[in-house]
């Protein structure tokens, strides 16, 4: 049987021998090297934070006005001065997305709606 200090000098020849393996690898990364990714990835994701605050402001402001929105939408169809100047313009498609009647409607719904979408917080 073993004595403790033999298994004490095999531990610690097997530890030296893992570490000089790790040391003289090539693909080691060093410290500083090591220190410059952690830099770097910490300005990356800290650039990112007012992109994403943005992001979950808009979110939380498309939930929040979603109701009012789809209210609104079904509320408010073209007025009868809007079907009637489409008519005038020949070929004109009264859903066409640019199309001065949808412009004029998408205009009137956001005014009536208070705004473009953003709550008092949001300034």
């Amino acid at each position: 049987m073993p004595t403790s200090d033999g298994l004490e000098e095999r531990l610690r020849r097997e530890l030296d021998a893992k570490i000089a393996f790790v040391q003289s690898a090539p693909c080691r990364p060093t410290e500083p090297l090591i220190q410059q990714k952690i830099k770097e990835f910490g300005q990356k994701s800290h650039e990112w934070i007012e992109t994403i605050k943005q992001a979950r402001y808009e979110y939380i402001n498309l939930i929040q006005d979603r109701a009012d929105l789809v209210k609104a939408g079904r509320s408010s169809p073209l007025s009868h001065q809007d079907s009637a100047a489409l008519q005038d313009t020949p070929g004109s498609d009264e859903r066409a997305p640019g199309s001065p009647a949808v412009v004029h409607h998408c205009a009137r719904m956001v005014r009536d709606l208070g705004g473009c979408g953003r709550s008092q917080r949001d300034g």
